[in-house]
């Protein structure tokens, strides 16, 4: 429903993963025909997807957003500021954000624990295996993709566990609600004075009836979403 109210010139289709979407943009806009030559476009969550995943999707019309998942981008400042604004909820923003903190601070731990998950998978693909009838050269190869992929995913985390202290350490909320996934995040809305469901009604009934508030999500979200 968000996105049917923010692009409402097209037809908006959901699928359930993001591989769907990737593989759906790639076969529809390649067979170009199986859709009436007519472009597809995709948008999927951020989900810890590196900068070179990021510019591959976009070969196939694939935009990943900014934010980690589309829940977090609802808990944005120009959301969440504009929205309390607009039910009178201002006075309790503060306390709401602080409740974000809070509970990144307090599931630090499985935060970068979903982040080696999802990363260490991705980083064993990157290893290309050469077979010559020779099963100790093999062994061999395998054995220095493993020590490379090690110590490239070692590096990457330490950049990750001291980039997430860092914005912890400063209260950088809109850094915070950006990057990092945390399905409990939503559960925070209640110190708002509403449930989670009514506030991601407001959130879509103003994006489909109050041009501004369209406007500032396209602007800051979804610019160069189509060229």
């Amino acid at each position: 429903k968000f996105y049917d109210s923010l692009f409402s010139n097209f037809k908006v289709i959901p699928v359930k993963s993001c591989e769907k979407v990737i593989n759906n943009c790639k076969v529809l806009n390649k067979e170009n025909h199986l859709n009436f030559n007519r472009k597809v476009y995709g948008i999927i969550d951020n989900d810890f997807k590196t900068e070179d995943e990021i510019l591959k999707y976009q070969d196939n019309n694939v935009y990943t957003l900014p934010y980690s998942e589309i829940e977090n981008l609802f808990l944005s400042s120009y959301v969440v500021d504009y929205v309390c604004k607009k039910y009178n909820l201002e006075d309790k923003i503060d306390k709401f954000k602080d409740s974000i903190m809070k509970k990144a601070k307090d599931d630090k731990i499985g935060i970068i624990q979903d982040y080696i998950n999802k990363s260490y998978l991705k980083i064993q693909k990157t290893g290309h295996l050469n077979y010559n009838e020779d099963i100790d050269t093999l062994k061999i190869e395998i054995d220095q993709i493993n020590i490379n992929n090690k110590n490239q995913f070692i590096e990457n985390l330490d950049k990750f566990i001291t980039e997430f202290n860092e914005l912890l350490s400063n209260n950088n909320y809109e850094e915070i609600i950006k990057k990092y996934p945390n399905k409990g995040f939503m559960a925070c809305i209640k110190t708002l004075g509403v449930d989670k469901y009514t506030f991601i009604s407001w959130v879509i009934d103003l994006s489909k009836n109050d041009n501004n508030f369209k406007n500032i999500i396209i602007d800051k979200v979804f610019n160069n979403f189509i060229d």
